[in-house]
């Protein structure tokens, strides 16, 4: 991903040293023309003329508007009043795109302001600021100065368990879409660990519903199934999901988390003792017989990896209810994952609601359409 920081600033490099460049070129040009001892004149208005032509052709075809407006460019120019010249199907058509164009545009407008006041959002008032003490730094006259450092902070780190106790309450709000679904009902529990708890809970309040648990460490999974022998409601599958599949081992080391028995395993870099495996999205539709009446992801991280898979995927589209867990695990820090949860939901907006949510906590999205 692009520098935060640095993008403006290679940005204006980038137009300042096209702007050079278009410089001596046009000064070339000009030069040419001045020297009219080399080149007759009359070449020398046909150069500036091509070049002309060449800059309005490029700035006209290089924006999807221009691109359809100049199709009208013959009628409007040449003052052609008979339409039957042209096709009114072909006239139709290219209005058409010209409106597509306009819509497509106000619509990148509207996702980027999304995005910024999600950003907005999360960083002024769902993200707690953990202060740290005054710290000394050289500045720039490498004089020391003191320095006040704050840290955007998960809610454990800052012990604001009430307002993180708030956001798990989404998960006690009624589900109708559920109800509604009677037994055709499904619920898959993404990162299920060794007990499946939200399942279990879910289970006594939805009994008509069948649950699928997914859980990639084959320890976990291996604890998993014998937690729910005799449940057939309940079927347990031994893998996560994800776009490609593969398996592999790390070390317990690397799994972050409640004493090393979470199931992030992101940062890992060396190979260890504990196997993983991961599933396609097709494998896990085909197993489970037809996408989830609710999604509920709770895998340590994982979250922001399998959200912008699935969603690439087109599996989230048309699922009914999706509850997400956030985490702040990996290395990349808080800041980036509050970047990152802010594309999610950009992009989950696109189909689904928020009726609930804080960023690092709980949130619950319901597809537009099955709200009635």
């Amino acid at each position: 991903m692009q520098d935060i920081q640095t993008f403006p600033i290679q940005l204006m490099s980038t137009v300042q040293s096209s702007h050079k460049r278009g410089t001596r070129q046009r000064s070339k040009y000009l030069g040419c023309c001045i020297r009219g001892k080399k080149i007759v004149f009359l070449q020398c208005i046909v150069m500036v003329a091509a070049v002309t032509l060449t800059v309005y052709s490029t700035l006209l075809l290089s924006l999807p508007s221009c691109r359809a407006l100049s199709a009208f460019l013959p009628v409007i120019n040449g003052n052609i009043k008979n339409e039957d010249q042209y096709s009114k199907h072909m006239i139709a058509e290219v209005k058409e795109k010209i409106v597509d164009s306009s819509g497509q545009s106000a619509r990148h407008h509207q996702q980027q302001t999304y995005f910024h006041k999600c950003l907005e959002v999360v960083l002024k008032h769902e993200l707690p600021i953990l202060p740290v003490k005054d710290v000394q730094v050289r500045n720039q006259k490498n004089q020391m100065a003191n320095f006040h450092t704050a840290v955007l902070a998960h809610h454990g780190d800052t012990g604001d368990w009430r307002r993180w106790n708030r956001a798990i309450s989404v998960r006690e709000k009624p589900l109708p879409q559920l109800e509604r679904a009677g037994s055709s009902c499904s619920i898959w529990e993404v990162g299920a660990n060794t007990m499946a708890e939200s399942s279990r809970e879910y289970m006594r309040k939805y009994p008509n519903c069948h649950f699928h648990a997914y859980e990639p460490v084959q320890a976990f999974a291996m604890e998993l199934k014998k937690n729910w022998e005799g449940e057939d409601r309940m079927h347990v599958h031994a893998y996560g999901i994800a776009d490609e599949e593969r398996t592999y081992f790390i070390p317990k080391s690397s799994m972050n988390g409640d004493h090393g028995v979470a199931t992030y395993i992101g940062d890992a870099s060396k190979e260890g003792e504990i196997e993983v495996k991961l599933k396609t999205f097709n494998f896990t539709l085909a197993e489970a017989g037809d996408i989830p009446t609710m999604l509920d992801i709770n895998c340590e991280g994982c979250e922001f990896d399998f959200l912008a898979q699935a969603k690439r995927h087109g599996l989230l589209d048309n699922v009914p209810v999706i509850q997400i867990g956030w985490h702040s695990y990996g290395s990349v820090g808080v800041g980036m994952r509050a970047w990152q949860t802010c594309e999610i939901r950009l992009q989950l907006s696109e189909t689904h609601e928020m009726v609930q949510g804080l960023a690092f906590g709980w949130e619950r999205w319901v597809l537009k359409s099955s709200q009635n």
